[in-house]
């Protein structure tokens, strides 16, 4: 076994033992249990007699408006003779919420519209939601565009496979878009069953060689066929999650079949379109797979422990993804009304960023291969609101460091602004993945309005 396995399984170890520790060492953990489940039982049973006995429609109306500036200290050095966009960003997003609700029947509609004055690339229009829901007693039924998110971690979203991720939007991958989905969610005492059919499927973005972000070479989706690999656009994309909650622990689990939301890359040297020229350029395969998901997170006290693992196939190639998180918050630090918390994550992918497959040249796309995480989190909550979040990064194989930061502070009742940096501040170039973003570290500000 390598170094980095026995890592992996250590952490697990670890997890699992101190999750068994901490909830044996509660006091009265089966008190706390039983007052947490009476309580899910009283809100869903006071909102289902609410529903039936008032029967009334009712609209909201939400959302935020944001300016948006990026700045990029250093300026990059031209990829293969094609020069680079400005060293800033300067964009306007909005992002309302429209919601009508009529007794069990609900509508909802959330579009998301940005537009860079600098590079055009970033300017993007989407529908993070847009369906119609219907509630039974014990079922809701759903139908149009919604996100699905179910990581508990904070940066690697390991077990997230319905929605492709927006990189326009952030790079933290915590920002996705809609996708086209009919689901029905079954409730249970003994858990929650939810069943997802996908018959569209949206391919990954990445920025192309004359923008800041970009990996280098374009990448290529030929219009008359973007889906290079197996799939077909009438497949049908199934997924069925189980889900509950046993006291301070949550569980979820899930079995996937369809496309696959990260593509296989192929490096060619023909000469991409995109640019008219000779240049290299990646070809995106997505291809046809079959996964299993696990999401576990155990809150006792003061710790909050999390874990998310994958195991895809695909073809003749077999990949595990595991996710290990622990969190300790301080509360009422120094008298005050703010909390702080520290929190690590170590991920690990049995697959590099190599060529790999029975096709020469093909490189599976994995981000987390065998990274480590450490940060701090500091958060308040009053008559202003402040979240602040200071993490840095390793990667074990190349011995990559990163440095990322993101906050938000809401003051009055309607305006806010927010910050997010992020920068390497040592990476290898035998590291292909990040080696691209070497000159690109950048720190943008937002200025909100919430309405």
């Amino acid at each position: 076994m390598t170094k980095s396995f026995c890592y992996s399984f250590l952490f697990v170890l670890l997890f699992f033992v101190s999750t068994v520790c901490s909830i044996c060492g509660a006091k009265n953990i089966d008190d706390y249990s039983r007052k947490v489940q009476k309580r899910k039982k009283a809100k869903i049973r006071l909102v289902s007699q609410d529903e039936a006995e008032t029967g009334e429609s009712a609209w909201e109306w939400n959302g935020k408006v944001f300016l948006s500036g990026r700045y990029f200290p250093r300026e990059d050095t031209p990829f293969l003779a094609v020069e680079k966009k400005e060293s800033w960003n300067l964009a306007v997003t909005a992002a309302p919420e429209i919601k009508y609700s009529h007794s069990k029947l609900t509508f909802k509609l959330a579009p998301f519209a940005r537009f860079d004055a600098v590079d055009s690339e970033r300017s993007d229009f989407d529908f993070r939601q847009a369906y119609a829901s219907y509630s039974l007693k014990k079922t809701d039924i759903k139908i149009g565009f919604d996100v699905e998110n179910w990581s508990v971690l904070e940066f690697g979203r390991v077990v997230n496979i319905i929605n492709q991720q927006d990189i326009k939007e952030s790079l933290f991958l915590d920002s996705y878009l809609g996708q086209l989905m009919f689901s029905v969610q079954s409730h249970q005492r003994f858990g929650s069953f939810h069943l997802y059919l996908m018959p569209t499927f949206r391919p990954m973005f990445f920025f192309p060689p004359e923008s800041r972000l970009s990996f280098g070479p374009s990448f290529e989706e030929v219009s008359a066929d973007p889906l290079l690999g197996s799939r077909s656009d009438s497949h049908l994309d199934v997924l069925l999650r189980y889900s509950h909650s046993f006291g301070p622990v949550d569980l979820g689990a899930y079995g996937f079949y369809g496309t696959s939301r990260t593509p296989d890359l192929e490096l060619s040297s023909q000469g991409g379109s995109a640019l008219g020229s000779a240049l290299p350029f990646f070809l995106q395969s997505y291809p046809t797979v079959t996964q299993f998901g696990l999401d576990l997170q155990a809150s006792v006290g003061g710790f909050l422990q999390k874990i998310e693992a994958t195991f895809r196939v695909w073809d003749d190639k077999e990949q595990v993804n595991l996710g290990v998180g622990a969190e300790y918050s301080f509360s009422s630090i120094f008298g005050s009304s703010m909390d702080l918390g520290l929190f690590s994550e170590f991920y690990y992918s049995n697959l590099e960023n190599k060529q790999s497959g029975s096709r020469a040249g093909v490189t599976v796309f994995a981000p987390l291969q065998r990274d480590i995480y450490g940060g701090v989190r500091l958060s308040y909550v009053g008559q202003t609101t402040l979240s602040l979040v200071l993490a840095v990064s390793r990667d074990l194989q190349h011995q990559t460091d990163s440095l990322a930061l993101k906050g938000e502070y809401k003051f009055a009742s309607n305006w806010g602004f927010g910050i997010e940096g992020w920068g390497l501040t040592r990476v290898s170039a035998k590291d292909a993945l990040l080696f691209p973003f070497r000159h690109d570290r950048f720190l943008s500000m937002t200025a909100d309005y919430y309405f």
